[in-house]
């Protein structure tokens, strides 16, 4: 996630960019913020983000670009300048880089990342990863899918790990993608038990 030497290592630019969603509240971590303080720490970002590196540490930008094209710079690092130097291999996937336009919102009103484990972490990332673009969450995510804020309260952690699955075997018609071979174990339950206790 490398930005020009000159005009992009102060700051990314753009007035509008300093409003949170009117739905999200700025001093609430949700997984989406959660997912993105990790991802940042990738080497895609670190290869320019660092202390002497192409670009300053992301922590302490102060992002006033909107978030559309910090979403299209974290899928695509080489966007921002083409051809200028060398991009890392590989750029997020769109819930990964609106989990980084989460991240950075936070970044930007100045609230702490709260202290918690691994396996705490792992819902959060989980959802950055693969769900954050077409599902909601706390006001942040995607709009194509069902809002995940209260899912618990409509469906039960068997329901869940049923449809985050095979889809397709709790409805015919369902047009989400399975996960049962993309997940982990540990990934299933952890975020099964995390979406059922969401009431």
């Amino acid at each position: 996630m490398g930005l020009p030497s000159s005009a992009g290592r102060s700051s990314l630019t753009y007035p509008g960019y300093k409003d949170t969603p009117a739905h999200a509240n700025p001093a609430v971590w949700g997984p989406l913020p959660v997912a993105g303080h990790e991802f940042v720490r990738d080497q895609r970002c670190q290869t320019c983000h660092l202390d002497g590196g192409a670009a300053n540490p992301i922590d302490e930008l102060r992002l006033r670009r909107d978030p559309e094209w910090l979403i299209a710079h974290a899928r695509d690092p080489q966007v921002i300048a083409p051809g200028l130097r060398e991009p890392p291999l590989g750029g997020m996937n769109d819930g990964q880089a609106r989990s980084i336009a989460s991240y950075m919102r936070k970044v930007r009103v100045g609230v702490p990342v709260p202290a918690m484990s691994a396996d705490t972490r792992l819902a959060p990332l989980v959802i950055g990863r693969y769900c954050a673009n077409c599902h909601m969450v706390d006001g942040e995510g995607g709009s194509v899918g069902p809002d995940l804020s209260r899912i618990g309260s409509r469906h039960d952690a068997q329901w869940l790990k049923d449809w985050i699955t095979q889809p397709d075997a709790v409805d015919p018609v369902a047009n989400m993608p399975a996960f049962g071979e993309v997940l982990s174990a540990n990934e299933m339950t952890v975020i099964v038990s995390y979406l059922a206790a969401r009431k």
